[in-house]
C-alpha cells in the first residue's frame, strides 16, 4: 500500500499520518533485524514519504503563519513582524 492509498485518501489528520509513518520507520528496523531485507527497505521507503509529506505541511504553515502576521501588522498599523527564528537558523533561548 502506498500513501497515495493510505492514509490521505482516508482523510487522516497529521498526527494520524504522522503515527504511521513512525510505524513504519519501526517496521523496517524489525523487518531488517529478521533478514527480511527487501520488505524493510518498503517499509523505509513509505516511512520516508510519510515523513517527507509531513515536512511540507510544516513549511507550507509556517509560510501562512508569516503571511497572516504580516498582514495583521499592516490593519493593525503596526512595524511587520520579525522573522521567525526557527526559518532563519536561529536558535532561540532555552534550544540547543
Amino acid at each position: 500500500m502506498t500513501m497515495q492509498e493510505g492514509p490521505g485518501a482516508r482523510g487522516l489528520g497529521t498526527a494520524a499520518r504522522y503515527d504511521r509513518a513512525y510505524f513504519l520507520d519501526q517496521l523496517g528496523d524489525s523487518l531488517a533485524g529478521l533478514g527480511r531485507h527487501e520488505a524493510a527497505i518498503e517499509a523505509y521507503r513509505e516511512a520516508g514519504q510519510g515523513f517527507e509529506a509531513l515536512v511540507r505541511y510544516f513549511s507550507l504553515a509556517q509560510d501562512h503563519l508569516a503571511a497572516c502576521r504580516a498582514e495583521l501588522a499592516s490593519l493593525l498599523g503596526g512595524p511587520p513582524p520579525l522573522s521567525d527564528p526557527a526559518r532563519s537558523g536561529v536558535s532561540s533561548p532555552g534550544r540547543g
